[in-house]
């Protein structure tokens, strides 16, 4: 958990960016500390490129050519995939990286630290291929790392992760609803808006319910990071006209996402510059609950039974293949928390997460 001064310094330093605000930062801040934070929340690219005097406490100008080269690197990794699935006849869609960019100041250098590409399953065999011709080895499996995700690394060092289940960690009744919904399939694809690179991404409002979704999923898992949440920010700042605002909430509220999706919406209206005009609360802000989750760079005593590392050690999950598509089947182990004290700490603090945020875990074991 981040302290309530370092949230604070995080949230000013990304107003500094966003929109040149001048306040003065906190002299009581530790900057060595709030540097360390910065790159934890995958701000550092931003802040090392940004030319405002006032953060300089916290920026390393000197990496700014560094992080101008990598995302240079990135974005013609995506260039030439995409051409080359052109080519092939191969439908694929960007999740946030390149797909957000247009959504920050001119001048603003946001990396990512890989390329996620979304595929729909009867795609895999057409996008195996062509990376194997392409000489981009494959790292990970659908079963090994993030279930449904194959990653490959190119010869320059870019990841590229191909998912082909989205929205794995909610249950299988809500991964169903989403199927019937046409959300695992290219429904939603629609033509990227950078002249330079022809790729495709995710409509608006289904983009921003992904965003919510990727959001919440590493909230729950404790590392969720500040980029994440201006991420979202910026996304709503620039496309809020466009999105269908009904339509999100009623999605939320039938995958009991909506208290998660609050959170973060009320948090980015008051901290982090989001308009206010889109988004009408629904219940409590959840504000601390929700700096309780932020990435920190240290691990407090209750962190230690509660992180990424052993929250699903309950929930095995395998991925299925039937027809040329692919699913997940989820098989719940609740016991295993008899198995010793720890496992009972996490099982607990699990819970209550899970009871704070109204979240719905798979345990039926069904396939969707």
């Amino acid at each position: 958990m981040i302290t309530r001064l370092q949230a604070d310094s995080c949230a000013a330093i990304l107003r500094h960016i966003l929109y040149g605000e001048q306040t003065h930062l906190d002299p009581r801040t530790d900057w060595d500390a709030m540097m360390e934070l910065l790159q934890i929340h995958g701000l550092d690219s931003m802040v090392d490129c940004c030319s405002d005097p006032s953060l300089s406490p916290v920026s390393k100008p000197e990496k700014a050519f560094g992080h101008a080269l990598y995302r240079r690197t990135l974005r013609q990794t995506i260039r030439a995939l995409f051409l080359e699935m052109e080519k092939r006849g191969i439908r694929a869609a960007v999740l946030k990286g390149i797909a957000l960019e247009n959504c920050y100041p001119a001048g603003v250098v946001r990396t990512s630290g890989d390329i996620d590409l979304y595929l729909p399953g009867p795609q895999r065999p057409a996008f195996t291929e062509m990376m194997a011709d392409l000489g981009i080895e494959r790292e990970s499996s659908l079963q090994s790392g993030q279930t449904g995700v194959e990653t490959y690394v190119t010869p320059a060092g870019v990841t590229i992760e191909a998912h082909y289940i989205i929205f794995y960690r909610l249950g299988a009744r809500q991964r169903k609803l989403l199927r019937e919904k046409g959300y695992f399939s290219d429904r939603f694809f629609v033509r990227g808006d950078d002249p330079e690179i022809p790729y495709w991404t995710l409509s608006t409002t289904e983009h921003l319910f992904y965003l919510v979704y990727h959001s919440s999923k590493h909230l729950l898992s404790h590392d969720l990071a500040f980029r994440m949440l201006a991420d979202l920010t910026v996304f709503v700042n620039r496309h809020g006209d466009e999105i269908d605002w009904p339509l999100l909430r009623q999605l939320l509220g039938e995958l009991r996402l909506t208290r998660l999706a609050n959170a973060q919406f009320c948090y980015c209206v008051k901290h982090l510059g989001m308009r206010s005009d889109c988004w009408a609360r629904t219940g409590a802000p959840m504000e601390e609950a929700l700096r309780a989750m932020l990435c920190s760079a240290s691990i407090r005593l209750w962190e230690r039974f509660y992180t990424r590392r052993y929250v699903w050690v309950f929930y095995p999950v395998e991925c299925l293949e039937r027809e040329g598509e692919y699913f997940i089947r989820y098989t719940y182990h609740p016991l295993r928390a008899l198995k010793n004290l720890s496992n009972l700490f996490i099982f607990v603090a699990w819970r209550l997460v899970r009871w704070i945020w109204d979240y719905e875990v798979d345990t039926s074991g069904d396939i969707t």
